[in-house]
């Protein structure tokens, strides 16, 4: 298998359908790193905090351990991509700092830039809010624009070796603007003096660009920048990292921001809970050329033999996988799920996961999941923000009545599909309506699915809590 170079993207807090906190890529992006060349991945914070409700200066401090952490997950990478954004937070410059100290393959984009520029220097002022309308003949905020203004890229500079082009024509949507580059050199600027590029001399590749070139993939200048990017992060020879946490892999859900962005990510809930329970989260994103929010799984292309071997590729980084809840699932998830049980990785399946797993279970039986109406039972499964719903009933000789230790629980419910049987799974819960709601394989170490949501549950629940603990106990071995 020829393996293509694994690109950490460092996540993005944002606001997703239904208010939910996540932490995310826009699509563009990702699919940038997979149309030259990369198998993207996202970069989560380690921290126990919801940062879409709080201000950068609002979360604490980063503890040794929370940074190790992030270095645990970056040393999985092969080159790393700092995005675009509305604001950043110590953990953008704790990543920003290690990848430029231990010579990490390396693309900041706007906001990204404008982070590797202050982690050069603890000059407060090398940012500025002054690109507004009134302050420059040029509108440097213009979403949605293909291309704003021209800049001058300076020769003798490594983003010139790669363009090739002395005058460039870019997007722009950026509100702030690096001041001056003490310990770095400016390698384009606009017409109105702002500084549009800047790379570090002394690192192999660390460039950072004030447009979004993944939102022109079609222009040659984009094209050459990614290649480059993803050529320079082949050659990266990765450190070896004692790594005293598992890393936990988590399939990114598609889903759209309040502001109508595509984006892929992890809420903030599931990753949360990883790190409550003392685990790394490490998300695995769909390798295929597309916008899975808008895309149905039925007209998503199959994937091709070589997606598959990247797919092989990249479970290969995480000491067990979560499946979590969504809308919906599409062929990436499938083949990442067999690909772990292949490898025998503890997986714990949620919600829409557990009828995954069990769909795959049943093969070719059409019936393997049926849509859940109110009137259908007498209790209504899907209320998504009450504590407890209903109670399920435990079957003693499971492994998950094992592990919870209780034969009766409460949990709390918020689907509207269910699956009427197994085959090869043992049935390790039901409710009282008799619908499944915990399953679980028989002849592996951890493989268990549950229909609730555990994840949501741990500031109040005991046996959510006893389900992720064993969980990532059975990750660590």
């Amino acid at each position: 298998m020829n393996k293509k170079p694994v690109i950490g993207i460092i996540g993005r807090p944002d606001i997703a359908s239904d208010d939910d906190r996540v932490i995310c890529v826009i699509e563009d992006m990702r699919q940038a790193i997979i149309k030259f060349g990369g198998i993207p991945t996202l970069i989560l914070p380690t921290q126990d905090v919801e940062y879409a409700s709080m201000k950068p200066m609002e979360v604490p401090l980063m503890t040794t351990s929370e940074k190790e952490a992030m270095y645990a997950m970056i040393e999985q990478c092969d080159g790393i991509v700092m995005p675009g954004g509305l604001a950043w937070y110590e953990y953008d410059e704790v990543v920003a700092t290690y990848v430029r100290e231990h010579q990490i393959p390396t693309l900041g984009i706007c906001l990204g830039m404008q982070i590797m520029a202050k982690v050069t220097r603890d000059d407060r002022d090398i940012i500025t809010d002054d690109t507004v309308r009134n302050e420059s003949e040029i509108d440097h905020c213009q979403p949605g624009v293909s291309h704003v203004h021209s800049i001058t890229i300076m020769k003798g500079t490594k983003l010139y070796d790669i363009i090739q082009m002395e005058q460039l024509d870019v997007n722009s949507r950026h509100r702030y603007h690096v001041l001056n580059s003490d310990h770095t050199v400016v390698s384009a600027v606009a017409k109105d003096g702002i500084i549009e590029a800047m790379e570090d001399p002394d690192h192999p590749f660390m460039i950072g660009v004030q447009w979004h070139p993944e939102s022109i993939c079609e222009d040659e200048s984009s094209e050459r920048l990614f290649r480059a990017f993803i050529e320079a992060s082949k050659h990266h020879q990765k450190g070896v990292r004692d790594i005293k946490k598992p890393l936990i892999g988590m399939i990114g859900r598609p889903d759209e921001t309040v502001d109508h962005n595509m984006i892929i990510g992890m809420w903030e809930d599931s990753r949360r809970a990883i790190i409550k329970k003392g685990g790394i989260p490490f998300v695995l994103l769909p390798n295929q050329d597309l916008v899975y929010e808008s895309t149905r799984p039925r007209d998503v292309p199959a994937l091709t033999d070589l997606e598959k071997d990247e797919l092989k590729q990249i479970i290969t980084i995480p000491n067990g996988l979560l499946i979590p809840g969504g809308y919906k699932w599409y062929e990436f998830d499938c083949q990442l799920y067999e690909y772990a049980l292949e490898r025998d990785l503890p997986v714990l399946g949620i919600c829409t996961g557990m009828q995954m797993m069990a769909r795959i279970d049943n093969q070719s039986d059409q019936d393997a999941f049926f849509p859940n109406i109110r009137n259908e039972t007498e209790t209504d499964h899907h209320q998504r923000d009450v504590k407890y719903v209903h109670d399920v009933i435990l079957t003693e000789d499971s492994r998950l009545y094992q592990i919870v230790k209780e034969s009766k629980i409460s949990v709390n419910s918020r689907h509207n599909y269910h699956i009427p049987k197994v085959n090869h799974f043992r049935v390790a819960a039901i409710s009282h309506d008799e619908l499944i709601e915990g399953i679980e394989a028989i002849n592996k170490q951890f493989v268990i699915g549950v229909q609730w949501h555990p994840e949501t549950m741990l500031d109040y629940d005991q046996p959510a809590n006893r389900l992720l603990e064993a969980f990532i106990k059975a990750c660590e071995k």
